[in-house]
């Protein structure tokens, strides 16, 4: 379930895979207060993966297109929280959480 509610801190990983590209882009982003992020990206296709220490991390593709001088390209992630039995674990354990099993 997922409350709609912004989530500071949260990592914003992006990899560049236009025509078959795999180039992680070596600058992650962090969410800020009100969960806002912004990313310059020229016009490709990207992946673009969201993670946080207490939430599953989620993936989207997006297709960045030539517009010009337009409104920037919204991309909103509503991502669920992690049981707190796993947060604690990850957390003790200090490990990268990339695969989750509820508990």
């Amino acid at each position: 379930m997922t409350t709609g509610a912004p989530i500071p801190n949260t990592l914003i990983h992006v990899k560049n895979i236009t025509h078959g590209r795999n180039e992680d882009i070596k600058h992650e982003i962090t969410s800020v207060n009100e969960g806002d992020y912004y990313r310059l990206l020229t016009p490709g296709q990207y992946e673009v993966v969201v993670y946080h220490e207490d939430y599953y991390p989620q993936s989207r593709t997006v297709t960045v297109l030539p517009k010009g001088h337009s409104e920037a390209q919204r991309i909103d992630f509503a991502l669920r929280p992690l049981p707190k039995v796993m947060r604690v674990s990850c957390k003790v354990m200090r490990v990268s959480c990339n695969s989750y099993e509820e508990v």
